[in-house]
């Protein structure tokens, strides 16, 4: 005879309590299920997967699907940027936990100093990627551009790694990527001249970037963000050979070909960045440097309907240079660092996506830093 007797309280005196039922629901647990204990079972019986419960945390569980689903408090990761304008590059890693409100943690170091990257993620997979941008001191009128990329696992703390190249050497480039479907997207960007170029990478596989398509348009200091697996990616303005421009660009990203015009930004604003709820469809455009200086505005937009952005909010100030990720679905869009008031800083500042209004304060990085790159483990 054999098997295994579940929850057995005492082995001297065989006394079996009665094992717990699993809680049956049409969707999957949440963060704030909060289970009496660890090993809680949770079967959606819409999908037919069974979760278990690996972490109990008030407000924060994790899930385990035996389907490979997780559900998981989102980590949001900051990447370099530049500590002190305009060339004091930075190799430092952060790391927050998107829906519990607090300070950055270091997470590991950059493989290359770097600004004005471009990072993306492929969701709940976990690894993050950033590539292209400037490094190191600026000599002279040497503008130090390269096509690097790099990678690490966003879940766990560490180094970034080589990943391979770009196929272009640029800098001031925007990344956007399909989420767990795994494509990665690079658009835009300065190579000695302003530069229309989209290439790809498989994000589970390091190796170097392919030709993706054209952008409508040159474009530079861009931002970018998608709504994750329902794969349309979109590009918000930055800068056309000096000039500020409105243009949104939308790209359908598991599918290579040239970027069709998508609407238009309130007005033409330059090293923005951007966010979204993944598939509840809502991009939002933060911030950013216009013809008249830096700008509080954020915007939005439905990202599969085309048209015009509409006002969001304000940021808690006038800035450019910050980088934004978000929990996905969760609704809440962090974002990090900027250069507000001539100086940088390291305030992390919130926003619910779904619900327009003003940014509020999250917590602080580990240092101030500026044209930074960001991107989470979410979608």
């Amino acid at each position: 005879m054999s098997g295994e007797v579940r929850q057995n309280t005492s082995v001297a005196t065989g006394v079996i309590a009665t094992a717990p039922s699993a809680t049956e629901s049409a969707s999957d647990p949440a963060l704030d299920t909060n289970p009496e204990s660890v090993g809680a079972e949770w079967h959606n019986t819409t999908s037919g997967e069974i979760f278990i419960c690996w972490d109990n945390t008030a407000g924060l569980n994790k899930w385990k699907g035996q389907k490979g689903n997780v559900v998981q408090p989102a980590r949001g990761i900051f990447w370099s940027g530049t500590q002190t304008a305009p060339d004091a590059d930075s190799n430092i890693i952060d790391y927050i936990t998107i829906d519990s409100l607090g300070n950055a943690t270091d997470f590991g170091d950059a493989h290359v100093m770097s600004r004005t990257s471009g990072t993306c993620s492929n969701g709940v997979t976990g690894r993050g990627v950033k590539g292209g941008g400037n490094y190191g001191v600026v000599i002279g009128n040497t503008d130090r551009r390269m096509d690097d990329m790099e990678y690490i696992t966003i879940d766990s703390a560490g180094n970034a790694a080589d990943f391979g190249n770009l196929t272009q050497i640029r800098s001031q480039v925007s990344a956007v990527s399909n989420a767990s479907d795994d494509r990665g997207v690079w658009g835009g960007g300065y190579a000695g001249s302003t530069v229309n170029t989209l290439d790809y990478v498989t994000i589970s596989s390091a190796a170097n970037a392919v030709d993706f398509g054209n952008a409508s348009t040159v474009m530079q200091d861009n931002s970018a963000t998608s709504n994750g697996t329902n794969e349309r990616g979109v590009f918000f303005s930055g800068n056309r050979t000096s000039n500020y421009v409105n243009i949104i660009d939308y790209i359908t990203i598991d599918s290579a070909g040239n970027a069709t015009d998508f609407g238009d930004t309130l007005a033409g604003v330059a090293f923005s960045t951007a966010c979204s709820n993944q598939t509840n469809e809502r991009g939002i455009c933060f911030a950013g440097n216009t013809s008249g200086g830096s700008q509080d505005v954020i915007q939005y937009i439905t990202i599969n309907s085309t048209g015009n952005a509409a006002d969001f909010g304000d940021a808690l100030a006038a800035m450019y240079g910050a980088a934004g990720t978000s929990n996905g679905t969760g609704e809440r869009g962090v974002i990090g660092g900027g250069y507000p008031g001539g100086v940088n800083h390291n305030v992390i500042q919130y926003i619910t996506i779904n619900s327009a209004g003003d940014a509020a304060d999250f917590g602080d990085l580990t240092e101030v830093r500026s044209m930074l790159g960001a991107c989470s483990n979410a979608g």
